[in-house]
């Protein structure tokens, strides 16, 4: 059985979208409603943005790209022939590159009648239908008595009806719903929001249903109605069963690699093309509401609100350029004094990561607390200036050497008892310095015992 057919004809179609509009991909006009072709504004295979002006906040819309951004919003269309008439509607995608408008006309009462009133429509009820066909969901169109006036192939398929969608025409839908309930985990639930929707006329195009065999579906009610008169309703069912399993896999993959993350014991974050933060683990920030308010926010934005100095986030801004412009991971040390005085030490290093076409995609932050490690050499630097001044001031012959007595350093004391130049100091041994008659023991006793001990 071939799917995805759809069986209608204009009557009907034109009764439900009186002043509908189909373009393609390449904006050419693919149908009109019988009231557009009445008013003689266009014609099929027309350029649509040669026919209709498209009012978006004062903005220029011209391409198909741009008229796809207004899906789902209401828009204001005003034809360029016939006095300018305004129609205000939706846009809805058909597919993955058509788009239908469906609205109704702002009457004047100064509009006049255009001498092909009544003229046909060539060749758009197949266009219509070849574009229908390409749908990925089940449709089925009820009219204001309840009874179905189109559906398509796929929605049999979807609800197991084991017929062909032109076979529900003329039937009640109600008698379908009561045997397409079953196959949700809560038919009654189903049933009892259909109804609420329609006795309300309310849009809504993104409730999700639950079947008993594991499946999930999208429902979209869509009422219609022109002049303030209701004309039924479209209802569109979407399997979204593999959309959500892969949403739930990457959702998976996500809460593992974000608890991993949060568990590393380093500051961790992810920063956005424009230095905006998409990510902090619990490190770098421990406080949960802070946590969530930075994301969005970038480092001038976070030290004001910390009240600190502006510069660590002028030089973390330097940093994220630098690392953008050299392509590689760059980093700095910064030294950060809390409200009480106390002063710690952050490595920051940003790995940025790019995109196939070579655009910054996203950075990576990377810190770690050195501030340890810095008290850590400070105390050896203290260290090493206590010994040089031991060794550099005191009275007494100090010198360094290696295992082999090799002379390394030697003080001032021994230069001056020696009188030659350090450099030429350097040179020997310090067993050059022994009598020769007590080299050997020298050597036996002082340079073999270190070099066995470690130690006189």
């Amino acid at each position: 059985m071939e799917l995805k057919r759809f069986y209608m004809d204009d009557q009907l179609l034109s009764r439900l979208f009186p002043y509908y509009i189909i373009i393609d991909a390449r904006c050419t006009l693919l149908a009109l409603g019988e009231a557009l072709r009445k008013l003689d504004v266009a014609e099929i295979g027309d350029g649509f943005f040669q026919n209709f002006n498209v009012v978006d906040s004062g903005e220029a819309i011209d391409t198909i790209d741009a008229l796809k951004s207004l899906c789902n919003q209401t828009v204001e269309l005003t034809t360029r022939m016939g006095g300018g008439i305004a129609l205000t509607g939706r846009l809805e995608l058909l597919g993955d590159d058509c788009l239908l408008f469906a609205g109704d006309r702002q009457t004047s009462a100064s509009e006049s009648r255009s001498p092909k009133e009544s003229a046909g429509m060539p060749d758009s009820l197949a266009r219509l239908s070849q574009i229908v066909c390409d749908l990925d969901s089940g449709m089925i169109v009820e009219d204001e008595n309840g009874t179905v006036v189109l559906a398509n192939d796929l929605y049999c398929t979807l609800f197991n009806l084991g017929c062909e969608g032109q076979n529900l025409v003329g039937k009640p839908l109600s008698e379908l719903e009561m045997h397409c309930k079953e196959i949700f985990a809560q038919p009654d639930a189903y049933a009892a929001e259909l109804r609420r929707l329609r006795g309300c006329k309310e849009k809504n195009v993104s409730e999700t249903l639950a079947l008993r065999d594991g499946r999930i579906f999208n429902r979209a009610y869509i009422p219609v109605s022109s002049g303030g008169r209701y004309l039924g309703c479209l209802l569109k069912y979407t399997d979204i069963t593999q959309k959500r399993s892969t949403q739930r896999q990457l959702e998976t993959q996500n809460r593992f690699y974000e608890q991993v993350l949060n568990h590393i014991p380093s500051d961790i974050a992810v920063f956005d093309k424009n230095h905006k933060y998409m990510f902090v683990n619990p490190t770098a920030i421990k406080d949960d509401e802070l946590r969530k308010w930075i994301i969005g926010k970038d480092d001038i934005e976070y030290v004001s609100y910390r009240n600190r100095d502006i510069s660590i986030a002028k030089n973390r801004q330097n940093l994220f350029k630098r690392a953008v412009k050299e392509g590689r991971q760059q980093e700095i040390e910064e030294k950060i004094i809390s409200n009480t005085g106390e002063v710690e030490y952050n490595l920051r290093r940003l790995y940025p990561v790019f995109d196939d076409h070579g655009d910054l995609d996203i950075m990576i932050g990377y810190g770690v607390n050195i501030t340890e490690r810095r008290k850590i050499e400070e105390q050896v630097r203290l260290s090493e200036n206590r010994y040089k001044n031991i060794f550099d001031y005191s009275l007494a012959l100090i010198c360094t050497h290696d295992l082999n007595g090799r002379i390394l350093d030697a003080n001032a004391a021994v230069i001056k008892t020696l009188g030659y130049p350090l450099e030429e100091i350097k040179k020997h041994a310090i067993q050059d310095l022994v009598s020769p008659k007590y080299v050997d023991e020298f050597k036996q006793k002082y340079l073999r015992k270190i070099l066995v001990s470690g130690k006189e």
